[in-house]
């Protein structure tokens, strides 16, 4: 009777313990999945409403300020819903906070006036074809031979001021080249501008996903202390039935410890990866979403990643501009060796006229040739615009095969990670069945505790493996649409 006592006491102390799951606080086990969404991964401290009904409401406490919100209903299945944060946060989810980060990041700044410094130098250069006009005053003495500055008569000064007007008529495709190529430039920064703001999203996302995972991670290794608290009782339940040993307990104590020591170690991962969210979004708390979402976005195969990145990478796009400014530049500086046409004009008033100068107020209206007859400089110069030109194109060449290369390299992973998510779930599935049992057959006085204790191992190990690859699939999804050029902080809403 004592060992069946015993049995039945150490099964319902295991019995409190499912896989994968919390306890609310009437004893019921809350069941949930973290492969329904990275934020709804089970178990969490559950608390109970002082208003709970036969549907509970509860809200979810996590650890490092996200609040997640659930339900539970009759049977004790617990459902929970994304992260929310306080609904005066105007970047209460994910899409919100990469918005933000874009917005502030440094990186983000900087290239928007680069680029506003490129359109600048487009009207700069379309100004060129505008008259100049510019005002002077000239003062001109005369000295006779040999009289020095003593014989200087009154008359022998001429003074005037003069407003004169030059036209360019034809620069040799100067001018024409030169607006060219700062339109491709302004092109290319705004390109390279965009470049920059996906590099900030993706970074954002990363931080996210990582600090999330950590959560996560903290939850599972929470979890399986927890069950190993409840094998702890059993043992203590059959220790009193004479069935086990206080050498059972040090075992179990010491399989507690080095899961909390797992648990100090992941919770340092989750407080770094914390700091790096913090610092890109500006808030201490972490937004609620999905990155599940991502996936359907990615159209098609890798063949047609590849055409959209050709189409649409912004890395390709800021190379190819790069390079037509180098071709503009190059053409621009042959321009110089012919010849340039202006038309000029003055107005011009004496303020003091030499002694019988014919000189008088008026106007002058002329057209100047300048013909270039020897200018090594712009021989040298010319040179050096054609090799920048070849330069630009073999990098264009480069960036198109970089961009390539990764998304075949991407695209691998990304199947493979597909494929990796589904047998971790089937695996997640059999690791807690098979808990389940063997503790099951222990509380019933069969098995040993180091097979109930290696099946408990196991089942933590697996949910950490599925909870990474899902995480990768995820950030391999938002690395394909950035390299593809396909990304935008919209995708990241439900």
């Amino acid at each position: 009777m004592r060992k069946v006592n015993a049995v039945w006491a150490a099964a319902a102390a295991i019995g409190m313990c499912v896989p994968g799951s919390v306890m609310a606080d009437d004893g019921r086990a809350l069941r949930g999945s973290f492969f329904d969404n990275l934020q709804g991964a089970l178990p969490l401290r559950v608390e109970r409403t002082p208003e709970a009904t036969s549907t509970w409401e509860t809200t979810v406490s996590r650890e490092y300020g996200t609040i997640q919100t659930g339900s539970i209903g009759p049977d004790g299945v617990g459902v929970l819903r994304s992260s929310l944060l306080p609904p005066d946060y105007e970047h209460a989810d994910l899409r919100g906070s990469v918005e933000f980060a874009i917005e502030v990041d440094p990186r983000t700044l900087a290239a928007e006036h680069d680029t506003n410094a490129a359109r600048a130098e487009v009207w700069r250069e379309l100004l060129r074809f505008a008259p100049t006009v510019t005002g002077s005053y000239e003062k001109n003495s005369r000295y006779p031979d040999g009289s020095g500055l003593g014989g200087l008569s009154e008359n022998s000064s001429e003074a005037y001021a003069a407003v004169s007007l030059n036209l360019p008529l034809f620069t040799g495709g100067q001018r024409y080249y030169g607006y060219k190529s700062a339109l491709a430039q302004e092109d290319a920064a705004h390109h390279r501008a965009k470049s920059a703001r996906d590099t900030v999203a993706l970074q954002t996302v990363e931080s996210w996903v990582q600090a999330e995972v950590s959560f996560e991670e903290a939850s599972i290794v929470r979890a399986g202390i927890g069950r190993f608290k409840c094998l702890r009782k059993a043992i203590l339940a059959r220790e009193d039935a004479g069935f086990a040993s206080d050498a059972d307990l040090a075992h179990v104590d010491a399989d507690i410890a080095r899961t909390r020591r797992e648990l100090a170690a992941i919770r340092a991962q989750a407080e770094k990866a914390h700091a790096r969210n913090t610092q890109l979004t500006g808030t201490d708390l972490m937004a609620g979403g999905s990155l599940r979402v991502l996936e359907q976005h990615i159209a098609g195969d890798k063949s047609v990643l590849i055409d959209q990145a050709r189409a649409h990478s912004p890395d390709i796009k800021a190379a190819r501009a790069s390079y037509d400014a180098a071709l503009y530049n190059s053409r621009s500086a042959f321009g110089r060796h012919l010849p340039q046409v202006n038309l000029t004009g003055e107005y011009r008033h004496y303020t003091d006229r030499a002694l019988f100068s014919s000189a008088e107020d008026g106007f002058s209206v002329g057209l100047r040739v300048d013909v270039p007859l020897a200018d090594l400089s712009t021989v040298a110069d010319t040179v050096a615009q054609s090799e920048r030109r070849e330069a630009a194109l073999y990098r264009e060449a480069e960036t198109r095969r970089s961009v390539e290369r990764v998304i075949d390299e991407l695209w691998a992973d990304y199947q493979a990670a597909g494929s990796m998510r589904k047998q971790a779930k089937r695996e997640v599935f059999a690791r807690r069945e098979s808990a389940a049992a063997i503790k099951a057959r222990y509380a019933r006085g069969f098995g040993t505790l180091d097979q109930a204790i290696d099946a408990e191992v196991r089942l933590r190990e697996s949910e950490r493996a599925a909870l990474q690859v899902e995480a990768q699939r995820a950030m391999l999804a938002a690395r394909l649409l950035v390299v593809s050029g396909q990304f935008d902080p919209s995708q990241l809403s439900p």
